[in-house]
């Protein structure tokens, strides 16, 4: 417990209390640090972001603690939500240190091979270190510096800390992994597994290194469905190029399986392909008129941004319609970075759509199927499926 007291005393000077904590993607991503070199994969989803606050149809913190927003948040299963412990969220705050409802804005980054991620957990009551030094002692964690900065850790990098395990390790899963937890920012938690990559977001804001210096990330974000500076944004996904990969759809009776084949290995309409890219955002934002979902690729000169919005344009409008969707808007815009132009497509669906045309297009890549955004030249009938 003297080591608790003596963290304790180290930051009541060093953290100020929590505020009301900036939840943007354009703000959390000053604190986030650019992927190793080469670690991306083609197609990889390197960013998902989400906001539960939005997503649950209530913007900012609630009044008391609790998961009253669980079941809306888990039904539009954002990816950010990616291997957070949802079984037990009642044992939350005593295991775990905060409430889920807690969390108005949350990040998982891959900056690396797995298991080297970040996750940043923001709300204007998720607490301090000086807070959470009391509760998480008892589940293995002691305060440590890494790079020059107070941290709360557990166990040797990316390991399972099987004595620590209890229901409601938010993080920690069910194998109480080791965690390194900072608050580089008011309102705001930094979760790794290891402590090189805790070091790199640590050193990322103000350096020149974070995640908005790479100039056309910083426009998507400003640029995605969220309005300005992205304040109204639900959920975000950032893919890496993604080289076109077809998988057969082989589902269905065999005889339509192989018409469905036939059709697509003659068809001769191949609709245009969007011009090679380095970073695409598939983004969605929810209001009272509905959902708006965004697809945008970053370019450096206008013919290929001109282009790539006419092809996305064209392709989603080949796809089977999602529910109640209306007509695209396609735009280019400018000056959101320096030297960057953004080509984009959004579509609007009814308010409740369950089926929304992000979940749509994120399915199909997973599953091999053409999207408006993949590389290369696809038949028509490739997108009927």
């Amino acid at each position: 417990m003297r080591h608790v007291l003596l963290l304790a005393a180290a930051l009541a000077a060093a953290v100020p209390a929590v505020q009301a904590a900036e939840t943007s993607l354009p703000a959390l991503m000053r604190l986030l640090p650019q992927p190793q070199p080469g670690s991306q994969r083609p197609g990889q989803v390197i960013l998902a972001y989400a906001r539960p606050d939005l997503l649950a149809g209530q913007s900012g913190p609630t009044a008391t603690p609790g998961a009253s927003r669980a079941e809306a948040v888990t039904a539009a299963a954002p990816a950010a939500l990616g291997n957070i412990a949802l079984g037990q969220l009642e044992d939350w705050p005593a295991v775990s240190g905060f409430d889920f409802d807690a969390i108005e804005a949350l990040v998982l980054l891959d900056t690396g091979p797995v298991p080297n991620a970040v996750r940043l957990l923001a709300g204007a009551r998720m607490p301090g270190l000086q807070a959470l030094a009391a509760p998480l002692a008892a589940r293995g964690f002691a305060p440590r510096r890494i790079a020059g900065q107070e941290v709360l850790a557990r166990g040797a990098d990316n390991a399972p800390n099987f004595p620590f395990r209890a229901p409601g390790d938010a993080l920690g899963g069910s194998l109480g992994l080791s965690l390194r937890y900072a608050v580089p920012a008011a309102g705001v938690l930094v979760a790794t597994r290891e402590d090189a990559t805790m070091a790199a977001a640590l050193g990322a804001a103000g350096a020149g290194r974070s995640l908005a210096d790479v100039p056309e990330l910083r426009a998507l974000a400003r640029t995605s469905a969220g309005g300005p500076e992205a304040r109204d944004l639900a959920q975000a996904l950032v893919f890496v190029t993604a080289p076109q990969v077809m998988v057969p759809d082989l589902t269905g009776r065999p005889e339509d399986v192989a018409r469905r084949l036939r059709a697509e290995m003659l068809d001769t309409d191949t609709l245009p392909s969007p011009p090679p890219w380095a970073f695409a955002m598939l983004s969605e934002r929810r209001d009272a008129q509905g959902i708006v979902t965004r697809l945008a690729i970053a370019y450096r000169d206008r013919a290929p941004a001109v282009a790539a919005a006419e092809a996305m344009a064209a392709r989603l409008a080949a796809m089977p319609p999602a529910p109640g969707i209306g007509a695209a808007r396609q735009e280019v815009v400018d000056g959101a970075a320096e030297g960057i132009l953004v080509a984009a497509i959004e579509a609007r669906q009814p308010p409740g759509t369950q089926e929304t045309l992000l979940r749509v297009i994120t399915g199909r890549h997973y599953n091999g199927a053409p999207t408006p955004m993949t590389i290369g030249a696809v038949p028509r009938a490739a997108f009927a499926r």
